[in-house]
């Protein structure tokens, strides 16, 4: 494309563009739990299995991340929207944090009341 021409998308091809909403999280990587910077988590959802035939794997997974403490880090699309979410084991359970992205951490400025390290 030329600058100054622009492209052009009808509310059907929109729709089209847009995820689809799953129950699915896709763990693309694991990671030690001390490498995920807390700031960057945004909230936190619980998971739980799908009925009693998964409850036994679900419990193996937990036991398993827990004692290499590893989190597994992903994506999900909720609400036509993909999140970046880090899944972890807290509690016996797995709690799913949506992550917030390091662009939207880069505008924030240190407050001009807050004393510095010469302080």
């Amino acid at each position: 494309m030329k600058n100054g021409r622009y492209v052009t998308f009808d509310d059907k091809e929109m729709e089209a563009l847009r995820p689809a909403s799953t129950r699915v999280i896709e763990v693309s990587d694991f990671v030690a739990l001390e490498e995920i910077d807390p700031i960057y988590y945004k909230s936190t959802s619980w998971l739980v299995p799908n009925g009693e035939a998964a409850k036994k794997s679900y419990q193996l997974l937990v036991a398993a991340m827990d004692d290499a403490q590893q989190v597994g880090i992903g994506t999900v699309v909720l609400r036509d929207k993909q999140h970046l979410v880090a899944v972890r084991p807290l509690d016996d359970v797995l709690a799913c944090r949506r992550c917030g992205s390091p662009t939207r951490l880069s505008g924030f400025r240190r407050s001009r009341d807050a004393p510095s390290r010469q302080d």
